[in-house]
């Protein structure tokens, strides 16, 4: 007996197991709570059904307040996405008001998996619901497609990149350049996108303009299919040579891309473009039309008003192919205007213009 009292004492002097009433009242606390989330997900699993639970069940738990079964029920949901999608949608249309601000919550959800295809239905959820003849469904997918209007274009914007597009961003408050959303998409030849990706234009949700490089990237089909379910879009044509700047509020220089054909020539970001060889240039459109006449490596004089002095700047054109910069629209829309920010004024010309 006392042999087996020195082995006990030697283990727990070995191990340092201090039983003292701190200790004990510690270990009965996690075991109760061991205990009682067991208890959870017996209970769960015996009112609930065995799990993946199918998505009403799912959506129904999410208006609840365990944190534990919401968990659970957006991981069945994200098991099958699209029945989820389709499940969403009908609840949306026939629910009270938190089962649909759920549903739209769900599917934002959608939009931070790893499948585009995915992202796409979740987008294409929200479009249809924002169209819903029930008044308060409409509203809130409204509500939530203006809040993350940033994140959808995002997604839109890197489906289209991994198809060859090229698109230009600009920033949406002026005080915040992290904000940027999309301007304008540039389809060139290495566009190597189908009809369906196309899609992903109409996804977009602010109104962009569409530039085609050869002209024939979309095809009769594609021009058709955008014409109908984007009239905003503005599809124009420009040519592959380009500067490698980003114009704002006409042609008022804002950003210059490294390495670009405009930043070797030395020109600065907030100089103003006046004339190209000599014809001086009227606005960004007319820009477009001097540009497509140009070719890649040809070399082009412009005139640029830059600290308060004309600059004749001699410049070799670039390839959107070779550089992937481009001219895009930069209009910023500018949702607060802080006191100190600069206002547009028109561009001034070179003495002997009339």
């Amino acid at each position: 007996m006392r042999e087996s009292s020195n082995a006990d004492a030697t283990m727990m002097s070995k191990y340092k197991i201090d039983f003292t009433p701190r200790s004990l009242l510690a270990i009965l606390f996690v075991s109760g709570a061991a205990l009682l989330i067991a208890n959870a997900r017996a209970k769960s699993s015996r009112t609930l059904g065995e799990r993946p639970w199918p998505p009403e069940t799912c959506i129904a738990i999410l208006q609840d307040a365990d944190p534990l079964n919401r968990s659970y029920a957006i991981d069945d949901l994200l098991l099958a996405p699209e029945e989820s999608i389709d499940c969403i949608v009908r609840q949306a249309e026939s629910g009270d008001e938190r089962t649909i601000e759920v549903c739209m919550e769900l599917l934002v959800e959608f939009w931070y998996v790893e499948d585009r295809d995915v992202w796409a239905k979740a987008i294409d959820a929200l479009l249809e619901l924002r169209e819903s003849e029930t008044q308060a469904t409409a509203v809130m997918a409204r509500h939530y497609l203006l809040n993350h209007q940033r994140q959808v274009g995002e997604c839109c914007c890197e489906a289209l990149e991994a198809k060859g597009a090229v698109i230009h961003r600009f920033a949406l408050l002026s005080s915040n350049e992290e904000h940027l959303i999309p301007g304008s998409v540039v389809l060139g030849p290495r566009w190597c996108g189908s009809l369906e990706d196309l899609a992903w234009i109409r996804r977009l949700p602010h109104s962009i303009r569409l530039y085609l490089v050869d002209g024939d990237e979309l095809g009769p089909a594609g021009s058709d299919y955008l014409r109908e379910v984007r009239p905003d879009l503005v599809i124009r044509r420009r040519g592959p040579a380009c500067l490698g700047v980003t114009f704002r509020g006409g042609l008022h220089i804002r950003l210059i891309t490294p390495e670009s054909p405009a930043d070797l020539a030395g020109i600065e970001a907030s100089s103003r473009l006046v004339a190209l060889n000599g014809q001086v240039v009227r606005d960004f459109e007319h820009l477009l039309d001097l540009m497509i006449e140009c070719t890649p490596g040809q070399e082009v004089q412009l005139t640029i008003y830059q600290h308060g002095q004309f600059r004749e700047v001699p410049l070799r054109l670039g390839s959107d192919v070779e550089t992937g910069v481009c001219e895009c629209v930069n209009e910023p829309v500018e949702t607060t205007r802080g006191p100190h920010q600069d206002q547009a004024q028109p561009t001034p010309r070179p003495s002997g213009e009339n």
